[in-house]
């Protein structure tokens, strides 16, 4: 069983046989799908956007969807870590879904903007045909600009960038790694692999693509590069707060 332990908050990468396979969702009616507001469980308001209305049945499904009853906003909560005291909460979280089986990374994936900047984070599992029991394989990081943008940080999670997660792997024993922001100070060390994940975003459309290699993956001929779509963005209503678009 292939497995990754992290280490730091910025990158977070999991590995487990015993999570669920995406999967078609019950197709249950979204608490707030109509609502233009919605209140975190700390009792921050959030204007509420849809770039779709999809169909729920055709969403990849996994335990922490199943258990806000398929309310994407309530889904939030989880994905986007709503649950904090306001002073850690998001300015803003957007929703993308990638729910093509053939994919290298299938389920969510979110973006946040807070005072430090752009970040990312998925729930997402691996292709069963691809990698023998699916596994889940979930990513996270601070993005900065990367050579494709002028731009050297990433401020504004509405607005198009190209951004990049660098990422220092270490292997402590076949198929277990411990994954960490990639430092200068093991930048030389043999006994470490630099990687980068790279994540564009251009209107309702998220790419997550590796550089040389990932960890998700066994085999390393598997290339992940996958496109996600938005499902709904949540901005904090409040003084300086972002725009919802």
């Amino acid at each position: 069983m292939r497995k990754i332990v992290l280490l730091g908050l910025l990158a977070v990468a999991g590995c487990s046989r015993h999570t669920e396979q995406a999967k078609p969702a019950e197709s249950v009616p979204a608490r707030v799908a109509s609502a233009e507001t919605y209140k975190s469980p700390q009792g921050i308001p959030y204007a509420v956007s849809h770039a779709t209305r999809p169909d729920h049945s055709e969403l990849p499904s996994n335990a922490d969807l199943k258990m806000a009853n398929g309310d994407l906003a309530k889904y939030a909560e989880t994905l986007c870590t709503l649950d904090v005291p306001p002073k850690f909460a998001p300015q803003r979280c957007d929703i993308y879904v990638q729910a093509d089986p053939h994919g290298t990374l299938i389920g969510y994936a979110a973006v946040k903007q807070d005072a430090q900047g752009v970040s990312f984070n998925t729930a997402t599992t691996l292709n069963e045909a691809k990698q023998p029991g699916g596994v889940s394989c979930n990513l996270s990081g601070k993005l900065e600009g990367s050579e494709a943008s002028a731009a050297k940080t990433i401020a504004d999670a509405s607005k198009d960038f190209d951004g990049q997660f660098m990422y220092s792997a270490w292997e402590k024993d076949p198929g277990n790694y411990l994954i960490s922001p990639a430092e200068s100070d093991n930048s030389n060390d043999d006994a470490h692999a630099l990687g980068v994940w790279y994540v564009a975003k251009k209107g309702d459309k998220l790419r997550i693509s590796q550089e040389r290699w990932n960890y998700c993956y066994a085999d390393k001929n598997v290339i992940v590069d996958d496109v996600f779509y938005r499902l709904i963005s949540l901005a904090k209503i409040g003084a300086n707060a972002p725009e919802v678009r």
